[in-house]
């Protein structure tokens, strides 16, 4: 008499292979924002130290007027440095790249991944937040993915005494998208609201000082492309965060009345 041949049992922990998958994948994603996250100590500190050597109001400010060099050995018509002294030009200009050499290596990851660019000019250095990453169209809710990102820029924010100006741009579109609960009339509005979210996020959760702090709103008219194409649209689509070029917060006497304005405003 044939055997009756049993039916083949189905395999059910097939889902186990699709779930070890996710959890991998998890923490592979964790693991990169917090690499992201932790900003090493020792780029830190030599980054800090180069601002405040050039930024932070010494013999030769990066971008020291004419006049104030004048002074200093140098001929303010020819631009030659006066005999036996030593041309503060070359030095800003030594100084420079080694603060940008630091800074770049500090946010390699950022950089390489297009969240952030870093730059000098003449208001000091420069970080530039890719507002695409940081916001969603139309809205000026910071997205959760890229807080680790600015943790990691208040570490360096924290380390220097300058003053810090958050400058929120947008692209010339009208707004089109708001989620809910958020409504903005203009682009004045939207890029306000966003510098304004992420200076309150250094402060309240970072612990940036906000006495050092201040936010403002260029909306469409500080681009720095052609808005008539996608990809110029989307680098004026940004946030600054400035480290100014200027001597820190003083001493006061009297804690009891703060000093009103940096330098920067109102010289």
């Amino acid at each position: 008499m044939a055997r009756k041949e049993e039916p083949e049992k189905e395999n059910s922990e097939r889902w186990l292979l699709t779930y070890s998958d996710m959890i991998t994948l998890l923490m592979l994603f964790f693991i990169v924002l917090y690499s992201m996250s932790s900003a090493d100590a020792g780029k830190v500190q030599k980054l800090s130290q180069e601002l405040q050597s050039v930024l932070a109001g010494g013999n030769w400010g990066i971008f020291e007027s004419m006049g104030r060099t004048q002074n200093r050995g140098i001929d303010n018509f020819s631009g030659r440095a006066g005999v036996g002294s030593k041309n503060p030009y070359e030095t800003k200009n030594t100084q420079q790249i080694k603060v940008m050499t630091h800074a770049n290596e500090l946010f390699k990851p950022e950089i390489q991944s297009k969240y952030l660019q870093v730059t000098m000019d003449e208001r000091g250095l420069v970080i530039t937040l890719t507002g695409d990453v940081f916001f969603e169209g139309g809205s000026a809710h910071l997205e959760d993915t890229t807080r680790p990102i600015l943790d990691k820029v208040a570490v360096l924010l924290k380390a220097v005494p300058n003053f810090i100006r958050i400058e929120g741009h947008t692209d010339n579109s009208r707004v089109s998208y708001v989620k809910p609960g958020e409504k903005y009339d203009s682009n004045w509005d939207l890029s306000s609201a966003r510098s304004i979210n992420i200076l309150r996020y250094l402060t309240e959760t970072d612990g940036v000082d906000p006495r050092r702090m201040s936010a403002v709103a260029f909306g469409e008219f500080r681009p720095i492309d052609d808005n008539n194409i996608p990809e110029g649209r989307a680098y004026n689509r940004r946030v600054d965060i400035v480290i100014l070029n200027e001597k820190p917060m003083s001493e006061q006497t009297n804690p009891d009345i703060p000093r009103p304005l940096p330098d920067e405003e109102w010289r």
